[in-house]
């Protein structure tokens, strides 16, 4: 039974043993990793995601932290994969709560989906972006060639295909941000479901149909400091190209803090670098005499302002320090 273990927030250690069993050569398997969002058990192996292929004899992957259920196969030389996959659920919550800029779901907008596809479709029968076919329907002397069984899905279909989503994320300025996706996928052959059977059962020579476990789906960002074009997005030689099980950018907390003289007026306060929102202030005053008091004013994610006053309400000139503390800090 495999194990997994976080090692750190960003990533997991994920181990698996080859069974005794096998009496083959074990320096020749390979190792397939594949993931689910599902957290409750029922997670099955056509509907994952790919992650990484590893020599099995290696008994160990250090992956991406993603709550769900991890699962791995093996596979010989002659591309036989083991008939059950094993796996192993992580479900940690946030040890820090993190500041939600957007939420971005395109399955829920009317009509769904309606960024640009390339050789891709939404189908409403699956509720699910589904990869096209290559035919046209105008193009088939004989109807039953290839679409007597489905309409969407005669002829022969895109091994491939790409969605972009319809509009980009502007946070305004520049920030540390994590990127979290939550991916369901499902490996299907529509063409070889029991309804589309029509011959006798004794003739199948699978009831469930064929299994298709090399689905896989990518989800890959681009990022700029310049807030570009939708032509510069989509431009697929972009340097800042940056794939999920690549870099990743976290978002901490940021913090600010300073000594300073107030002078006898209203002191503008102004961070070295600002918070993605208005940052918690806290003023720690020294040489206040019976009656002083400071009022805050003005407070934004860039800074603030402070005036100190005494027992007549008249301003006064304090030493005071200041600890701001929040989320994000732009960058340059």
């Amino acid at each position: 039974m495999p194990t997994i273990q976080a090692t750190t927030k960003n990533e997991v250690i994920f181990k698996w043993k080859i069974p005794e069993t096998f009496t083959g050569n074990k320096n020749e398997l390979v190792a397939i990793i594949r993931h689910s969002q599902l957290t409750d058990g029922t997670a099955i192996w056509p509907e994952t995601t790919f992650l990484r292929e590893v020599q099995a004899n290696t008994d160990h992957v250090v992956l991406p932290l993603m709550n769900g259920t991890y699962m791995v196969k093996a596979k010989d030389t002659n591309g036989n994969k083991s008939a059950n996959a094993g796996t192993a659920i992580i479900n940690l919550p946030d040890d820090l709560p993190k500041l939600l800029h957007s939420t971005v779901r395109e399955d829920t907008t009317s009509p769904e989906f309606q960024g640009q596809k390339n050789d891709v479709f939404y189908s409403s029968q699956y509720d699910a972006l589904v990869l096209n076919n290559q035919d046209l329907i105008d193009d088939k002397v004989d109807f039953e060639e290839g679409y007597l069984g489905s309409i969407d899905f005669g002829g022969e279909l895109f091994k491939t295909g790409t969605y972009f989503f319809k509009d980009k994320v502007d946070l305004g300025g520049i920030f540390t941000v994590e990127i979290k996706r939550i991916l369901k996928t499902r490996g299907l052959y529509p063409n070889d479901t029991i309804d589309l059977h029509f011959t006798n059962i004794d003739e199948w020579t699978d009831f469930d149909g064929a299994l298709p476990d090399e689905t896989n789906c990518v989800i890959s960002f681009r990022k700029s400091n310049d807030a570009p074009s939708d032509d510069e997005i989509e431009d697929e030689n972009s340097e800042f190209i940056l794939l999920e099980d690549g870099n990743k950018f976290s978002q901490e907390d940021s913090q600010s803090y300073d000594s300073t003289t107030s002078g006898t007026s209203a002191k503008v306060i102004t961070f070295n670098k600002a918070f993605y929102q208005t940052p918690k202030i806290g003023i720690t005053a020294s040489n206040m005499a019976t009656g002083d008091y400071y009022v805050i004013s003005s407070e934004s994610r860039t800074g603030f302002t402070i005036t100190f006053f005494n027992s007549s309400n008249a301003a006064i000139d304090r030493t005071f320090s200041y600890h701001a503390n929040g989320f994000g800090a732009e960058g340059a």
